[in-house]
């Protein structure tokens, strides 16, 4: 995965595990960004160097979505294996 700074001449690399990013999301802070993808976890990388910061797991399948409450306390994720977790 690789994310454009507006002010950047590259793209800046975050690692993914290899597999196909399925949903992101930005902390309302604006310096992190969740992603989820094909191997039932969900990372949180720092926006300005890319650096994995936190990594969630919890699903058996592909996790599909990521979605963070408006105070960025409460992670929602939802996945293929038909769960949802908080």
């Amino acid at each position: 995965m690789r994310f454009f700074d507006s002010g950047a001449t590259e793209p800046r690399p975050y690692d993914a595990g290899g597999y196909t990013m399925l949903g992101l999301t930005f902390l309302p802070d604006g310096a992190s960004v969740l992603g989820t993808n094909g191997n039932g976890y969900v990372r949180r990388w720092e926006v300005t160097s890319g650096k994995t910061l936190q990594t969630f797991r919890g699903h058996r399948g592909n996790i599909t979505s990521v979605r963070l409450s408006r105070d960025g306390k409460v992670l929602a994720t939802s996945s293929d294996d038909r769960t949802l977790r908080l």
